[in-house]
């Protein structure tokens, strides 16, 4: 049911993505939120990383090292939220099994 929920809130996150930015936050939080309890539950899904996703933490970990070594270390950490947005990635190879579900989201 977790994956289930998790892919009906990729579906709704697509589709309001032209329209609103607070409905497509909202679905991709609910989404990230079910994936992450699916990943704590037995058995465990296959967690799949490309060599995009590999590039994309190392981004990430560089924008977080930099946000710590600032002269203004809260106000680059709060702007890392921005940052994070590349777990939509991630969230949509792990929840787009197959190539209906792909067909179906494009």
């Amino acid at each position: 049911m977790l994956e289930r929920a998790a892919f009906v809130a990729l579906l709704l996150m697509i589709a309001a993505a032209p329209h609103s930015i607070a409905a497509t936050q909202g679905a991709w939080l609910f989404g990230m939120l079910m994936w992450v309890i699916r990943c704590f539950i037995q058995p465990r899904p296959e967690f799949l990383i490309t060599p995009l996703g590999y590039a994309l933490f190392g981004l990430f970990a560089w924008t977080a090292v930099s946000a710590f070594l600032s002269y203004e270390p809260l106000v680059s950490l709060n702007k890392l939220r921005g940052t994070a947005v590349f777990l939509i990635f991630l969230f949509a190879i792990n929840t787009l099994r197959n190539r209906r579900a792909v067909h179906l989201a494009a």
